[in-house]
């Protein structure tokens, strides 16, 4: 005797619940295309790693709320976009940086609009000359000797302003084994990619790219302890600290007056 018979599940509700489930795959099958073509669409436009539908992994529970916050991460992703492609983050200083990602990642940015995204660019381009200033400000107050830093002759001749070299104590990472560190220290990589940006800008020779930029050649370089760019020499200890040379003195002249302010020796 069949199911049927017994009439737990009467043959017409089967056949009912079977079309159902059929057109649910269907309608599945169709919404995860649309998610895939829409995965492409983003990597395209906003590049490698932007093309992410949700954070985290899709749970279903509610999806309205999944779609607001899937809209809401392709917008961040679409405003980190423009921020890359206009270099913003390699012109300002290390604490607007650090603003910056903040409002990017929380979303405080205004709606994506072609308005909007014009008057943020118009804003960039009034403002890159003081961006600049405010970069070089930072750069100089760190190139400078501090309180870590006095017991070092080299740098106590920067006082007064940079001159042609400064050793930045613990400037890269050392291993256990106190062989040869490789690569720049995490807690001031930050600073070393804003001096070399600083330099590129004052040569007018845009921001430092990649892979000839100034971390990128250290850490090519490693066990070394070597390594030269167009604007600095470096050589580095298994202590930890690291040499730096500048071999531009006309931009260091220029960074000085730029950014040294009532800093720099009074004349004679």
């Amino acid at each position: 005797m069949s199911l049927y018979d017994k009439e737990v599940m009467p043959k017409d509700s089967v056949i009912a619940m079977i079309a159902e489930v059929r057109s649910a795959q269907a309608e599945v099958a169709q919404a995860f295309n649309l998610l895939e073509c829409a995965k492409r669409r983003l990597k395209l436009a906003l590049g490698e790693h932007r093309d992410n539908l949700w954070e985290g992994n899709f749970r279903g529970y509610n999806m309205e709320r999944e779609a607001k916050d899937s809209a809401a991460l392709i917008e961040r992703n679409a405003w980190k976009s423009v921020v890359a492609r206009l270099q913003v983050r390699e012109i300002v200083s290390v604490k607007k940086r650090e603003e910056l990602d903040r409002q990017l990642d929380n979303g405080e940015l205004p709606l994506l609009t072609e308005q909007n995204v014009k008057a943020f660019i118009d804003q960039l381009h009034r403002d890159i000359g003081s961006l600049l200033e405010d970069s070089a400000r930072e750069v100089f107050d760190w190139l400078r000797p501090t309180s870590n830093w006095k017991q070092l002759k080299t740098n106590e001749k920067n006082t007064y302003g940079l001159g042609d070299k400064v050793i930045m104590t613990w400037g890269m990472d050392s291993e256990y084994n106190k062989s040869m560190p490789r690569r720049v220290s995490y807690h001031h990589e930050k600073y070393f990619r804003a001096l070399d940006n600083v330099f590129h800008l004052l040569d007018g020779k845009g921001v430092a790219k990649y892979p000839t930029d100034l971390c990128t050649s250290i850490s090519t370089a490693g066990k070394t302890g070597k390594c030269e760019t167009p604007y600095f020499a470096c050589k580095w200890f298994k202590n930890g600290n690291i040499h730096i040379q500048f071999l531009r003195m006309d931009l260091v002249e220029r960074l000085n007056v730029m950014a040294g302010g009532d800093k720099l020796r009074p004349a004679a």
